[in-house]
């Protein structure tokens, strides 16, 4: 009996320990549930209005938000693009100023050979004039006169030994052109050889009338020259003449239609 009432007793004291973290658990969800109730106004329901409300608040901030980043990337851009633009700028001043000096020391180089070559060649003449003149006077064949030749020269024509700011070089010149062989030219007609009948203007040799035939340039008309009798008066009767002519204006047109011409007046037919 006694054994029974602790066996009893054992069972009882399992079931109270494996019923009391229950209750302590339902205790729990009671209390979350009324804190919840009274943080919503004291009613477990929510209105419609106030999430769409909210949804309308998250959204203006998320746009926002969206925005301003918007306007920074556009900002770091333009920023980007002016510095490009602006380096670009200073490339092409950095560019177009090294030409110029490269032009410059260019120029100055071939001034100073130029210098060089004239003094070498005064050295070596012993001139005193210009040394452009002295060569053009050596190729005339006047630079080899002395001055006191050139005066004398000059004497025997009657002509002025110095003309005012004349170098000695303009003075071979000078000589050169009153004593040197003239160029053979045709004798200049009067105006009575110039006359031509006009009769004989329009007879032409060539297989078809050339020039304007529609001012009385021509003694006939083309159309009498193509019924010629015995002469072929028209280039596009031949037939071979035809064929090559025909092949070469398509070779034309292609070539137009290909690579147009800048003028456009220059385009064929």
């Amino acid at each position: 009996m006694d054994a029974f009432a602790s066996i009893l007793s054992a069972e009882m004291a399992k079931k109270k320990s494996a019923t009391a973290p229950k209750s302590t658990s339902t205790d729990t969800t009671a209390a979350t549930k009324s804190d919840g109730t009274s943080k919503n106004g004291g009613s477990k329901y929510v209105r419609r209005a106030d999430i769409e409300k909210a949804r309308q608040e998250q959204y203006l901030a998320d746009q926002a938000r969206l925005e301003s980043e918007r306007a920074e990337r556009a900002l770091k851009k333009r920023k980007a693009d002016e510095e490009a633009a602006a380096e670009r700028e200073r490339q092409l001043e950095k560019r177009q100023r090294l030409r110029d000096e490269k032009e410059k020391a260019r120029l100055q180089k071939e001034q100073e050979e130029e210098e060089e070559r004239k003094r070498k060649l005064r050295e070596k003449t012993g001139a005193t004039g210009d040394t452009d003149e002295d060569d053009e006077s050596k190729k005339d064949g006047t630079g080899l006169m002395d001055e006191s030749a050139a005066v004398r020269k000059l004497r025997e024509l009657n002509e002025p030994i110095r003309l005012f700011g004349e170098s000695n070089a303009q003075r071979m010149k000078r000589i050169h052109r009153l004593t040197g062989v003239r160029k053979a030219t045709p004798p200049p007609l009067s105006g009575g050889e110039l006359l031509i009948d006009p009769q004989n203007v329009a007879k032409d040799p060539s297989a078809w009338p050339i020039g304007v035939t529609m001012v009385g340039i021509h003694e006939r008309s083309a159309r009498e020259k193509l019924h010629e009798k015995g002469k072929s008066a028209h280039i596009m009767s031949d037939e071979a003449t035809r064929k090559y002519l025909q092949s070469i204006k398509r070779c034309l047109n292609f070539a137009q239609t290909r690579w147009p011409p800048e003028d456009p007046m220059q385009i064929m037919g």
